[in-house]
């Protein structure tokens, strides 16, 4: 750790770097500091124990904004339970640059409760479990970069992957003030398959974690709204032709079908019969109909398909107010 100490004669490219920088050293050695001077061109920080002399005075030079330490005296005078008894600079931020860099591993089986073990430990700072889970997560954000920089690194991130992966296709799309609203990504080596497949599309979605929350599609999207969907489905449709012969599988979304009927007029949709027999589970007692309905399923021939549907039918009578026939329509209002 005898990388941070400080040294008459450092450079540091401004106030707030030698600011960090002292912050560092007084949590890695257990004590505090306060600012006696603090303007454009000067800085002096001392022991905040009055009478220490632990001290350091640092100014400009010229016209840069540049800081060099100009006084160093790092002997304390006072006791070490004195001094440690103030932390006001162990905040996350600082904890967990200390963390990432002389202490352990922040990959994602680390936990926050061990990372407040392992700072309590060396730093002798009282940490409880939303401390530590803050520590860690600016420890992670030194080495991965901020969800602010992913977002960032967008367009050069696609530009990379079309040069790798030729025929790659994507499409970034940002609203009038130039924030990311939805990304379109389909490999090459899919896109140059797709005029081989059966013409047969498996639509899903999964959400995101982390603190701009989304949902994972065969691309990425913000959310399940109509906007995103049609977005969506539009930009597939560039690569997937509308097709009388085409079928697209989802589940019950309202704005999947919508957005399906009105992008993709002569395909046909589909419901997933994982979800399909979720929903029968939920709605009729008993296992009988869910037996059937998952038998139904999966038939090949119309007069198998036709047999297990009058069993369904024998158990469930038709009334207006209770028709699963009807309710196994996707398209049923």
């Amino acid at each position: 750790m005898s990388s941070i100490d400080i040294a008459v004669g450092q450079r540091y490219e401004s106030k707030d770097d030698l600011e960090r920088r002292l912050k560092l050293l007084t949590v890695r050695h257990q004590f505090d500091f306060d600012v006696e001077t603090s303007t454009l061109t000067s800085y002096v920080v001392k022991c905040w124990v009055d009478g220490c002399l632990w001290r350091v005075c640092a100014s400009t030079q010229g016209e840069s904004p540049a800081f060099y330490v100009r006084i160093y005296d790092s002997k304390h005078i006072c006791s070490c339970t004195e001094r440690s008894n103030r932390s006001r600079q162990a905040r996350p931020d600082i904890l967990g640059e200390l963390y990432k860099n002389f202490l352990g591993d922040v990959g994602p089986a680390v936990r926050p409760t061990s990372v407040g073990i392992a700072i309590t430990k060396q730093f002798g700072i009282k940490m409880n479990y939303w401390k530590s889970h803050r520590t860690l997560k600016f420890a992670r954000e030194i080495g991965e970069g901020t969800p602010e920089c992913g977002f960032e690194s967008l367009p050069s991130y696609l530009y990379m992957i079309r040069r790798s992966n030729p025929s790659t296709v994507t499409h970034l799309q940002i609203d009038e003030f130039g924030r990311f609203m939805y990304v379109f990504l389909a490999f090459g080596a899919s896109v140059n398959g797709f005029p081989f497949m059966r013409k047969v599309v498996v639509v899903n979605s999964t959400f995101l974690n982390g603190k701009y929350k989304g949902t994972l599609l065969i691309a990425l999207a913000q959310d399940e709204n109509d906007d995103s969907w049609h977005w969506f489905f539009t930009q597939l449709k560039l690569l997937i032709p509308d097709d009388e012969g085409l079928a697209i599988i989802s589940d019950r979304h309202n704005s999947i079908g919508k957005t399906i009927r009105n992008v993709y007029t002569l395909a046909a949709r589909e419901i997933c019969t994982y979800h399909l027999c979720k929903n029968i589970l939920g709605r009729y007692k008993g296992k009988d109909a869910f037996r059937l309905v998952k038998k139904a399923a999966r038939c090949f021939r119309m007069t198998d398909f036709t047999a297990i549907f009058e069993e369904i039918e024998a158990i469930n009578p038709v009334t207006p107010e209770s028709d699963l026939s009807t309710k196994l329509d996707p398209f049923a209002t």
